[in-house]
């Protein structure tokens, strides 16, 4: 008889070591994420205090944005404070469908940034978009960020030079793309061999339909390499969602062409 009590007061012992354990578990969430408004674009000052974002080719350091590389958006987060963060899942939304899809689950925490490439879903442009994401924590926990914004506009299509044009130094360089009427600026960027900004010019006429047509008038281009790329801004509106308000920039930007440079 006592060997069945002992049993039983082992059992009670062992079961409230391990309620103990459970009570003494990781149950705290994650810091919320911060998710990253749209900072600006590559020329946005000029002269000696001009803006570069694009010091890494294909990435910008700007926030929510559209991409070179195709009709794309990259967004972006602040570096997250925990140090035992598991995963993150990525949410979309536009205003036309009004309904939140998980677009993927990734399993990095210190990358800061992510391109919706929008698989398998066709137009993405003019569209005003909606993000946030959900990180887990390696206990399950798990926080929800707030939610940032962009409209993607049609990039502009470069038609001269080509892409890999040879061009002769001292000659003159003249920049066209085609107009679109949903855009109300346009940015025509040239960058050095490094991707550092040589040149930003904006023009103040519209061809009305015609394509427009830039003389290049910036610093001697001394690389034997150079890059170009035109960006495309429209308005930015305001849009009350759910009881927020947001603030949604628009734009896009042209793939990048090179230009190889040769002595006379």
């Amino acid at each position: 008889m006592k060997f069945y009590i002992f049993l039983g007061i082992l059992a009670l012992l062992l079961f409230a070591c391990a309620g103990e354990e459970t009570l003494g578990s990781d149950n705290t969430p994650p810091q919320q994420p911060v998710m990253v408004p749209h900072l600006g674009d590559s020329g946005d000052l000029h002269g000696e205090n001009i803006i570069n974002y694009c010091n890494n080719v294909g990435y910008e350091n700007n926030g929510i944005d559209a991409v070179p590389e195709n009709d794309w958006i990259k967004i972006q987060w602040e570096t997250f404070t925990d140090d035992d963060i598991d995963y993150l899942q990525i949410y979309r939304f536009n205003l036309q469908e009004n309904e939140a899809v998980k677009i993927d689950s990734v399993t990095y925490s210190t990358q800061n940034y992510y391109f919706d490439q929008f698989a398998n879903y066709d137009p993405s442009i003019n569209k005003k978009w909606f993000y946030y994401i959900k990180v887990y924590d390696t206990s399950g926990n798990f926080s929800i960020s707030d939610t940032t914004c962009y409209k993607l506009l049609q990039e502009p299509e470069l038609l001269a030079p080509s892409n890999g044009y040879y061009y002769t130094a001292g000659d003159e360089l003249y920049f066209q793309w085609n107009e679109n009427a949903e855009v109300i600026e346009y940015r025509l960027l040239v960058f050095d061999g490094n991707y550092n900004l040589l040149w930003a010019f904006q023009p103040t006429d519209h061809p009305g339909g015609a394509n427009y047509e830039v003389l290049y008038e910036g610093p001697e281009l001394t690389s034997n390499i150079i890059y170009w790329r035109v960006d495309a801004f429209g308005n930015t509106l305001d849009e009350e969602v759910n009881g927020t308000q947001y603030t949604i920039h628009s734009g896009s930007e042209s793939q990048v062409y090179t230009i190889r440079i040769t002595e006379q």
